[in-house]
């Protein structure tokens, strides 16, 4: 078929080319980032074993409303497989060898990991990154043997559709949860401090910055999630306008990538705003680039991308048919979010519950509100009920001598979920289960744990204590060498009895 202009007149053939490449790069650091961790957390003697899923389900699991596939083989062996493979085919999507199998492979494998991990993939960059996935599967992909394609206009539309969403739905979500924070503009102020997983940025941010900066940040997040996403459908009179919305977007996810460690998805938001510039504007930014960089050779690389006018008419048929869906089903799950109450038709119900398990369409409310104060727990070991022994788990705020870390690109899942703990999940299954791990067998924990003071011997009891965290002043860095301040908060009624024979 022949496949008319992106959108008024202007092509996205490199943004196509480029977007490939960074999604492979965003599956690449997401797989790679779990190989350490995944044993930990769901394996045969992880926190939340598979295993202990399957077996519990009775046989009722069905590949529909459970699709992973290690329901079907969930030996530690397998998870690893799951894994590395996927981080295998990332590199052939990057390198565009089997392109369409090999991004059919990512969202297959990504979206097993995140069904089978439960607890510690209820996150909504896993279901960015799924979604985006999905829609490039009707994505023109370029492959070392055949040259890249024009993308039709409703895919792009249907790109930058995903990335004003991201955007206009959690600056929504701020103004309808925001009170006492985002409302009154004090949202900043806390944020570096209380964020899951703060970075030694966000300590840099917190300290050193003006508190009419933290009001005027407050004022441009708005603007960022409420303004700037109009500009994503401009038409090409304005398209400056459009051009500039992404760099306003990429610094926005530059600066939350600097103050916060939130994994790929600062690079994956900014990844699809790709779709907001025409190959004209990469081509001028590339030469710009090039110069800087004193590389002549950027821009012309560019030049030599082979370009083919042909494309699938059976994959643009797919593709109206998921913008059919897609379009009218995610404005009406948001609203179902936004105004509570709404109900759901017997047929839009049974859509919605066609789709929701693959996660495909998704809703998106990043930070409604804040937390004003870090209370951060502390789970201490003893032989004898005297003498008590804190765990230290990595990249948690748990010494105050360390200074936060910044972890570009690494998802610390455990460390994440833990950051939580206080906020209503003391009663989870996944606590439930850590507790009985650091009981009975803490040494299956030592690739989370930064210190285990039960590594020959497990403990008696245990109790949980809560402490409140706040950021050290420069002048308590200077002199005291601490980035936190480490003030008692409370503690959980009691202790808890170890069972050495769970």
């Amino acid at each position: 078929m022949e496949s008319k202009s992106s959108t008024h007149g202007l092509r996205y053939t490199i943004a196509t080319y480029l977007f490939q490449i960074l999604l492979g790069l965003t599956f690449f650091f997401a797989f790679a980032s779990l190989l350490p961790q995944m044993h930990t957390l769901i394996g045969k003697n992880g926190i939340i074993p598979i295993t202990d899923f399957v077996v519990a389900a009775h046989g009722s699991m069905d590949l529909h409303n459970f699709p992973t596939l290690l329901q079907f083989f969930n030996s530690d062996f397998t998870i690893f497989a799951v894994v590395a493979f996927g981080a295998i085919f990332s590199l052939l999507l990057i390198f565009g060898i089997l392109p369409r199998l090999s991004l059919i492979c990512c969202f297959v494998l990504y979206l097993s990991i995140v069904v089978a991990g439960r607890d510690f993939f209820y996150f909504q960059w896993d279901n960015l990154l799924l979604e985006a996935s999905f829609i490039a599967f009707f994505m023109p992909l370029r492959s070392w043997k055949r040259p890249v394609s024009e993308p039709n206009g409703l895919l792009v539309f249907l790109f930058r559709w995903l990335l004003f969403r991201l955007y206009f739905e959690s600056g929504i979500a701020k103004l309808l949860y925001g009170q006492g924070t985002w409302l009154n503009l004090s949202a900043m102020k806390y944020y570096y401090e209380t964020a899951p997983l703060p970075s030694f940025g966000g300590w840099l941010a917190q300290q050193l910055l003006p508190g009419f900066i933290h009001e005027l940040t407050a004022i441009l997040v708005f603007a960022a999630e409420l303004i700037v996403p109009f500009a994503f459908f401009l038409p090409q009179k304005f398209r400056r306008m459009r051009i500039a919305a992404f760099y306003i977007t990429a610094g926005f996810n530059a600066i939350l990538a600097f103050t916060s460690n939130y994994g790929f998805f600062n690079f994956l938001s900014s990844a699809l705003g790709i779709f907001l510039l025409d190959d004209q504007h990469i081509r001028f930014l590339a030469g710009k680039i090039g110069r800087l960089l004193r590389v002549k050779q950027l821009s012309s690389s560019l030049d030599q991308i082979k370009i083919s006018s042909s494309g699938s008419r059976i994959g643009f048929y797919f593709l109206v048919a998921f913008a059919i869906v897609s379009v009218p089903f995610s404005v009406a799950e948001f609203t179902g979010f936004a105004k509570s109450g709404i109900k759901y038709s017997a047929v839009v119900g049974k859509v919605v519950d066609a789709y929701t398990p693959y996660r495909i369409i998704n809703i998106y409310h990043l930070f409604p509100g804040i937390v004003r104060e870090r209370i951060v727990p502390e789970i201490s070991g003893s032989a004898d009920g005297v003498n008590w022994k804190p765990f230290l788990f990595k990249y948690t705020p748990n010494d105050p001598k360390s200074m936060p870390p910044w972890l570009p690109m690494y998802q610390a899942r455990f460390a994440f979920q833990y950051s939580f703990l206080t906020l209503g999940q003391v009663n989870s299954q996944y606590f439930s289960n850590l507790v009985a791990k650091l009981c009975n067998s803490p040494q299956q924990l030592n690739s989370i744990l930064a210190e285990n003071p039960f590594n020959k011997e497990n403990p008696q009891q245990l109790k949980l204590d809560f402490y409140r965290y706040k950021f050290s002043k420069p002048a308590d860095l200077i002199k005291n060498k601490v980035w936190w301040t480490k003030e008692y908060a409370g503690s959980m009624q009691g202790t808890i009895k170890c069972n050495s024979s769970q």
